[in-house]
This record gives structure tokens, C-alpha cells and sequence, in this order.
């Protein structure tokens, strides 16, 4: 035995086959670039050694050490990203001798190693609550796939420097994993599948602290994906359209682009809402000394002023068109001209970020904006939603104000009075719940502004309140009873099958015809309390289906339609 060559046969990541013969105390050294000399002290030979390259990416550079003792095959993987995997002949005890050849593969190719999607993003209001929401995310993940492992959460920084099972997150935190019995073979493809969710989410709720230092609400799932996506484009440099309405803090999304966009200039903001059609062109793109009347020194334009940072066009969509023009000349070549400089043109490295209340969508087919800039800031469109659909970032707002004789404005709203501001439209956004707070009556005790307190309040600042006091004096809200809905639906019925040639629902597409055209209409207009009191001109429709949307907590286009179907169906009868 101890002349024996030993035969191996290595399987490579691309499944092709190499053949390699060890003579009897040789070494040979396998990787994708192989180099004695970058052995550790414990893997140098006690005598030659021989290299083999295996050209693939998935390889280690020092990827596996051969060596044949005594006729005997040794086998050591020098630390290798992706593992070094001998397959055994079936039924047969194995030393690795030279009776047999023997297949070794060098990582597993990309088709073996099982694709599982990443655990859900973490869910958490408070962000001391960060960590924990990581690891239900992760355990529920696990348990999902059935991996037989316990997840522990601990504060212990030491044991992440060498534990490849205990991933970090911030705050001291460890996220720690405990097998309680052999793990599935896929485990190390899922550890490190862990170990790119987690650091992801930590990126993600680093820069959310980041912005919330800077003022930012964040509380709500719906704020924190829209900041995700605006952060992830800016590291990836990508122009942003923010569109929302106003007061929803597109500015402060803007800030959060520019501090992660790795840029080392400035962020400049402009609103195109409060420039003249004359001093646009300059206050955009500059102008020469003497280039118009009353021009006595040289203007730096926004562009020029931003130059290698951020420039933040708020309310882009008030931008005059021939100035659209010019800006698109700009995003295409990152040239421009300032006015006096004809011919001359300069050059300006910035990322653009613009933000806009209004539908650009709607605004380019109409030719109010140009459809080829559309094109051209469409890259990354970021919709951001309105206080009414972030009540968490509402009460995260109010329990960070102090409130003289509480301990926070939120503290002294009473459950009912919270009820109030949770059906409440908040069309001014994070503008109108500020001054709604200036109006509070102050100080106040835990719990002692009441739902009348709160109403008033809000009534003074409010455009919706005076529908929605309409509303409560038309009628209360016909009664919920089983009869009263049973002649609701009775109604809905008798309609569907006056219009359908006395036929009763008799398919699925029928059935959804009857729900959406027929009861739908009738249940929205009952349950908002409206049925009494239709208004007859197109003004007053409008206006009735904003008090709905308030009432029912639905959107307006929802309620707009519910009431026109009910209108063009029920009220004929009504009136005859």
C-alpha cells in the first residue's frame, strides 16, 4: 500500500469531470488560483507540492489540499466559501483507499442549492421593538420550513466574532440559532440566507433612525416601505418621483435620498409652486451678470449650487413648459445654459429628486406636462400616502408632543375622541394635525378631551367638517337589526331581477353583479346614514359622497361610485 497512487475524480461546479492521480506522498493543492505560500502554518507540506486550478467562480482560490499517506487519501478543505463534498460508494466502509476511485465535487452548483424566499420584512411599531420583530420574522420562517432549531435573542456582542450562527443587530443585539437535533442539508444556504435578510433589515431600520433623528414619523408599515424604497433607489443612484398630496412629507423622503445616496455635495431644494414664470429659467439654470433688466450680479442657479449633491424640484408640476423643455436637456446630458451665456453651455452632477400633489399621469395625456420628461423622472415613481391611511404615524405624532398637565397630547384624548380622529379625512395631512394641536384646549389631564372637545377642534380647521356635520343631521344611521338588513337585501334583489328579465342570480358572474351594481350602492348610502336626504344637484352629490367616504371609512372614488349606482338605480323608485 504504501507505493499506491489514489485516484480522484473531481467533480467540478459545472459537472464536468477532472481526473487526478496522487502518487504515494504527494500534495496537491486545488483552486480556482492556488498558492502554497497562502497556506495557514497547520496545512504546509512536509514535501512538494503540486497545484491544480479549477477555473470557476464558485471555487476558493486555496479550495482543497490532496494528500495521499501511506496509500491513504487525506482530504482537507482549506476554509472554502462553498464547501468540498467526497460522495461515498454505496454499502461500502470507507477510508478512503486506493481500491477505489473516488468522486470529490467542488461546491455545489447554483441548480442544487434549494431557492427559499427570504423571511417576511419585520413588523414593529415602536423601534425598541426592532429586534424582537426580527426575530419572529425569522423564527416563523424556520418553523414554516420546518427546520429543527431554536432562536434566541440575546445581548451578547463578544459571541458574533466567531460564531457564524449568531448574527448581529443593533442595540447589542444577537440573533442567535440553537439545532436541536441534524439539521436538513440546505442549512448553510439558509444561514446565509439569514444572514442577508438580517443585514438587510438592519440597513433599513438604520436609516429610518437616521431620518427619525432628522423629524420623521416612521411608526407605520405603510411610511416605513415608502422610506425603504426611496432609500434603496438612492443607493442605487436612481432619479425619484414622489407623488402624494400635500403635507405627507415628500421633502423629508427627499433629505433621506440625499443622506444615502453616498453624494458629498449639497441638496438643494427648489419649489417650483413659488417661482414667476420670468425667474424660473434663473433660478434653475442661473443667469449671466446683465442678462435681463435689473440684473446687477451673476446668479448661481439651483442646478449649479447642487452640483455633486442632491437637487430636491418640489411640485414639479407647476413647472412652465418651456422650462420642462430645458430641464429634460438637462436629465438627458446634464447640460444647461444660463441665461447671457448663449452657446456656451455647462455641465452640472447631480441626482434629481422630484415630488408633485397633483396626477402627472393625467397631466401629460392632457398635454399639461410634457409626456417625454414624464419618461424621463419616471424612473423610480414613489406614491405617498396620506395621514389618513398611516393612523399609526397619527398617534405616533401626538404621543411624542408634551402637553401641559399630561404626559403627551396623546394621553389626553379620550377612546372615543380617538375614534373621532381615526375616521377624520385629514386632507392638510401632517399640516393640518399640527395646527389641529395648536387648537387643544391646554393643559389637560389624561383622558379629558371627549369626542365633542375633539369635533370642535377640528371643525375649525377642517374642509370636510362641514359635510360631515350635514351628514349627522340629515339622519342617523338606520338601525343594523337582522330584519332591517334582510329588507336591504330583499330590495337589492327585487332590483337585480326587475332588470334581469325576473331571473335570479344563477352563476358566479351574476352573483357579482348583484353584489357590486345592486347591494353594495343600497348599503353604502344606508349605513352612511344618507338615504333621506339625496341632494339633487351635481354639487351637492359631490359633496355627499366625501361625507360618505368620512362615515364608512372608505375612499372618495369608492364612495363617488357606490352613490352614483345608487342614484341611477333607487332614487327613480324613491320618487315615484
Amino acid at each position: 500500500m504504501q507505493n499506491a497512487e489514489v485516484r480522484v475524480r473531481l467533480l467540478q461546479p459545472d459537472g464536468s469531470v477532472q481526473h487526478v492521480v496522487v502518487a504515494a506522498g504527494e500534495w496537491v493543492l486545488v483552486g480556482r488560483h492556488p498558492r502554497a505560500d497562502r497556506l495557514p502554518a497547520q496545512d504546509q507540506p512536509a514535501a512538494a507540492i503540486r497545484t491544480l486550478t479549477v477555473a470557476a467562480p464558485s471555487v476558493s482560490e486555496n479550495h482543497l489540499l490532496l494528500q495521499n499517506i501511506d496509500g491513504l487519501l487525506h482530504l482537507v478543505d482549506l476554509g472554502s466559501r462553498n464547501g468540498t463534498w467526497p460522495k461515498l460508494p454505496l454499502r461500502i466502509p470507507v477510508a478512503f483507499s486506493s481500491t477505489r476511485d473516488l468522486t470529490v465535487r467542488l461546491a455545489p452548483p447554483s441548480n442544487e442549492v434549494p431557492s427559499v424566499n427570504a423571511p417576511a420584512a419585520a413588523v414593529y411599531g415602536d423601534p425598541a421593538e426592532f429586534p424582537q420583530a426580527v426575530a419572529h420574522a425569522v423564527e416563523a420562517w424556520l418553523n414554516e420550513l420546518g427546520e429543527d432549531t431554536d432562536t434566541e435573542l440575546v445581548q451578547d456582542e463578544a459571541s458574533t466574532f466567531q460564531d457564524p450562527h449568531a448574527i448581529p443587530l443593533p442595540k447589542g443585539f444577537v440573533l442567535r440559532f440553537r439545532p436541536r437535533d441534524t439539521l436538513n442539508s440546505t442549512w448553510p444556504s439558509r444561514l446565509a440566507t439569514l444572514w442577508r435578510y438580517v443585514e438587510t433589515q438592519s440597513r433599513h431600520f438604520s436609516a429610518e433612525e437616521s431620518s427619525r433623528f432628522e423629524g420623521m414619523i416612521l411608526a407605520s408599515e405603510l411610511a416605513r416601505q415608502t422610506h425603504r424604497q426611496v432609500v434603496e433607489a438612492a443607493m442605487r443612484g436612481l432619479r425619484v418621483l414622489l407623488l402624494g398630496p400635500s403635507g405627507v412629507g415628500k421633502e423629508g423622503l427627499a433629505r433621506a435620498y440625499h443622506r444615502h445616496s453616498g453624494r458629498s455635495g449639497p441638496f438643494v431644494p427648489l419649489n417650483c409652486a413659488e417661482l414667476s414664470r420670468e425667474l424660473f429659467r434663473a433660478e434653475l439654470f442661473g443667469a449671466e451678470e446683465g442678462a435681463f433688466t435689473g440684473s446687477v450680479r451673476r446668479i448661481a442657479g439651483a442646478v449649479e449650487q447642487a452640483h455633486g449633491g442632491t437637487l430636491f424640484l418640489d411640485e414639479i408640476g407647476e413647472m412652465p413648459l418651456d422650462v420642462q423643455a430645458m430641464l429634460l436637456r438637462f436629465l438627458d446630458r446634464g447640460e444647461y445654459t444660463p441665461i447671457g451665456r448663449y452657446g456656451r453651455s455647462k455641465h452640472s452632477d447631480v441626482c434629481v429628486v422630484c415630488a408633485t400633489n397633483r396626477d402627472l399621469r393625467t397631466e401629460a395625456r392632457k398635454g399639461r406636462f410634457r409626456q417625454d420628461l414624464w419618461f424621463r423622472l419616471s424612473i423610480e415613481v414613489v406614491r405617498v400616502s396620506g395621514l389618513r391611511e398611516r393612523f399609526d404615524d397619527l398617534v405616533a405624532y401626538l404621543g411624542a408632543r408634551p402637553m401641559e398637565g399630561a404626559t403627551s397630547v396623546l394621553a389626553t384624548f379620550s377612546p372615543e375622541a380617538l375614534d373621532v380622529l381615526r375616521n377624520h379625512a385629514w386632507e392638510g395631512n401632517f399640516r393640518e394635525l399640527a395646527n389641529f394641536v395648536e387648537r387643544l384646549p391646554s393643559p389637560a389631564r389624561n383622558g379629558s378631551i371627549d369626542a365633542q372637545t375633539c369635533r370642535e377642534a377640528l371643525d375649525r380647521g377642517s374642509l370636510a367638517s362641514p359635510v360631515a356635520q350635514t351628514l349627522n343631521s340629515w339622519c342617523e344611521p338606520e338601525s343594523s337589526s337582522t330584519s332591517t338588513w334582510a329588507t336591504w337585501s330583499e330590495r337589492a334583489l327585487r332590483a337585480f331581477v326587475e332588470d334581469h328579465d325576473g331571473r335570479l342570480p344563477s352563476n358566479w358572474d351574476a352573483v357579482q353583479t348583484f353584489v357590486e351594481k345592486y347591494l353594495k350602492p343600497l348599503l353604502m348610502v344606508h349605513l352612511g346614514g344618507a338615504a333621506d336626504q339625496l341632494p339633487s344637484e351635481a354639487a351637492g352629490v359631490q359633496k355627499l359622497a366625501r361625507g360618505l367616504a368620512d362615515v364608512m371609512r372608505a375612499d372618495r372614488g369608492t364612495a363617488a361610485k357606490q352613490l352614483a349606482r345608487f342614484m341611477e338605480r333607487y332614487v327613480p323608485q324613491r320618487a315615484s
